[in-house]
């Protein structure tokens, strides 16, 4: 190889590595970091905050009086409300169109919005078949028993707003076609409320 080759062959690998060079600084210069901090101090913290869950019976007014409607002598009895139920004691009811109500309330003192979502009944002692039921109405034999909200049933999907309430009224009535030849007496019959977080 001669000289002005050999002269040549340097010329063209500096500049090779000068242009490779340059492209780096080039580079390097156009390249930038962005950072993002999740909270500055203990102060500015990301917090997960505790949500409370509370769904429950108003005890406001912890025993009910029932509100009779049919024949003269229906006894309605009480309902004694606590946060975690109510109970019915001393319904008596004689001729078809009788019945018992007790208006209760359920409220949200959570901080999440709720939702009913199903109901489940128990069948009570003693007394006739009941029919199955998902719904907010139970019927055993001539005795059905109903969850009412402003006169209409109450439904699944029922919204409880965090802090807010629903008025319901709980409905014990005889709709059977005739009066009964003996006496039947039910009990422990219950029904669950399923709210969940909407």
């Amino acid at each position: 190889m001669k000289n002005k080759d050999k002269k040549n062959l340097t010329i063209v690998a500096v500049t090779l590595v000068v242009a490779v060079l340059g492209l780096t600084i080039v580079f390097a210069t156009l390249s930038t970091n962005l950072s993002i901090t999740f909270g500055s101090d203990s102060d500015n913290a990301i917090t997960q905050k505790g949500a409370q869950w509370k769904i429950a019976f108003d005890t406001t007014s912890p025993t009910v009086d029932g509100t009779k409607s049919g024949y003269s002598a229906v006894t309605c009895g009480t309902a004694n409300v606590t946060e975690e139920g109510v109970t019915l004691s001393s319904v008596a009811l004689y001729t078809p169109g009788d019945s018992c109500t007790y208006s209760v309330k359920v409220k949200n003192d959570g901080d999440l919005n709720a939702k009913l979502n199903s109901f489940t009944w128990t069948k009570p002692e003693g007394g006739a078949s009941c029919t199955e039921s998902t719904t907010n109405t139970y019927k055993c034999g001539d005795i059905t028993y109903s969850v009412l909200k402003a006169g209409s049933a109450l439904e699944t999907n029922e919204k409880l707003a965090s802090k807010g309430s629903v008025d319901l009224t709980i409905k014990v009535s005889y709709d059977g076609a005739s009066v009964s030849a003996k006496e039947v007496k039910r009990y422990n019959g219950k029904v669950q409320l399923n709210w969940v977080q909407d």
